[in-house]
């Protein structure tokens, strides 16, 4: 596949949106979609501001690519609110931010497959926002750290529940079914900070501190 018939749309969740462009580039791919300020979906897009420079400046780009920056085209129909969405967008609101600020938005796209329209809403949150906000108060809650041991298959189903139940009240959960005795567990428990095992054997349940 021709070069110019490649390209790459790069998200940031990972911090990675940049080099993995211009890792692209290095690699045969010629067009590389990013936006102004890396402002995009999710965790935003690949920099257009790091970009460019890099590509104009950078010698293993600029002496081995013809890189034309007088013809740069800005796709303001990726912007939302003006074509990005397929039908009605919204912002997200809060009690604190006031009644004018939003922390986050979305809408509706009803074009993600080629196949057909296939209706689709996303959002994203603005994570930045929430945290600068002084009138919202976190709170770390006391988490236990606990291990559910069931050694044999008839109870592994009340293992699981256990499971859910237990990091549905906010605890870390290791849901363990080897062949490990009790007391090589509870060592193992100890060294790694667990403070609790819950035994399930024949649909009884010990409790058993570390």
């Amino acid at each position: 596949i021709p070069g110019k018939n490649l390209g790459i749309h790069a998200h940031n969740d990972t911090g990675n949106a940049v080099a993995n462009s211009l890792t692209a580039v290095l690699s045969g791919v010629r067009q590389i979609q990013g936006t102004i300020n890396g402002l995009g979906e999710r965790c935003g897009n690949a920099n257009l501001m790091s970009l460019i420079p890099t590509l104009s400046l950078k010698k293993i780009y600029s002496e081995n690519y013809e890189i034309n920056i007088s013809n740069i085209k800005i796709d303001f129909g990726l912007v939302r609110e003006w074509g990005y969405y397929s039908g009605f967008v919204f912002d997200l609101y809060s009690k604190g931010f006031g009644e004018k600020n939003s922390f986050g938005g979305g809408g509706r796209y009803d074009y993600l497959s080629k196949s057909g329209i296939i209706p689709a809403t996303g959002f994203a949150i603005d994570s930045e926002k929430i945290l600068n906000n002084n009138s919202i108060s976190f709170s770390v809650k006391n988490t236990k750290k606990i291990i559910v041991y069931a050694k044999n298959n008839e109870d592994y189903d009340l293992a699981q529940k256990i499971c859910f139940d237990e990091r549905n009240i906010g605890n870390i959960v290791l849901l363990e079914t080897s062949e490990k005795n009790i007391e090589e567990l509870r060592v193992w428990a100890k060294e790694n900070n667990f403070s609790e095992i819950i035994s399930v054997s024949q649909n009884k349940i010990d409790r058993i501190e570390v």
